[in-house]
């Protein structure tokens, strides 16, 4: 059985697209959100209480829900060239990303046909280690070597552990990814929300929303 000589796994956030939104997710706390997240979570159709022991994913699951029915568009990212040359040569590539929630993925595979990407796969793995995908690519398909490019030094670290345990997979960190400062991400944060809440007629939470956008200015 012939192999194919190599294949590359492409994290998305942070590599294919910036790394805006994955930022926005980890900042410890955003502006207002501990008093107006709850309820704008409501009108979007998130349950506060199902998140409650997770404030981070329930706004990332409010951002991505608003930023998806405004159609605002995710930013480029610093390996976003390196997959458009494989596609134009015809060369197989995966994306493996944490994003689960459906506007996140409805959003990112959006971005990904407007940049005429159309990966073997796209595994979409939420919080659970990203290293079982791996030693799938790795083990059950046929590719001599794979490469796993990644901006986290954590899942950058757990596939160096995936590899020493017999899997032929080289490893790449995207270590220079643009960092958005907390002023920019709050607003940035409350600018989509606001949109979106006006677009669904929810204008008290809208207006509130804008306070936050000037106090964050």
């Amino acid at each position: 059985m012939s192999l194919q000589k190599s294949t590359t796994v492409f994290d998305f956030d942070g590599v294919l697209s910036s790394g805006l939104e994955d930022q926005l997710y980890r900042i410890n706390e955003i502006n207002g959100e501990s008093n107006s997240l709850p309820q704008i979570a409501k009108v979007l159709g998130f349950s506060n209480e199902l998140y409650s022991e997770d404030r981070n994913y329930l706004r990332h699951l409010v951002f991505q829900e608003a930023a998806n029915r405004i159609d605002l568009a995710i930013e480029a990212g610093p390996f976003l060239k390196n997959a458009k040359q494989m596609a134009e040569m015809r060369q197989p590539f995966f994306v493996l990303t944490a994003r689960s929630g459906i506007a996140a993925v409805e959003r990112m595979m959006t971005f990904l046909r407007a940049h005429d990407l159309f990966p073997q796969e796209v595994f979409c793995v939420g919080r659970t280690p990203k290293t079982q995908q791996l030693k799938y690519v790795a083990g059950r398909l046929s590719v001599a070597a794979v490469t796993f490019i990644d901006d986290s030094s954590r899942h950058i670290q757990y596939a160096e552990l995936t590899r020493s345990k017999g899997a032929d997979i080289a490893t790449k960190h995207v270590e220079h990814a643009k960092q958005y400062g907390k002023v920019f991400i709050e607003q940035h944060f409350w600018l989509t929300v606001t949109k979106a809440l006006s677009l669904c007629g929810a204008e008290g939470e809208a207006e509130s929303a804008k306070r936050y956008i000037r106090q964050a200015a």
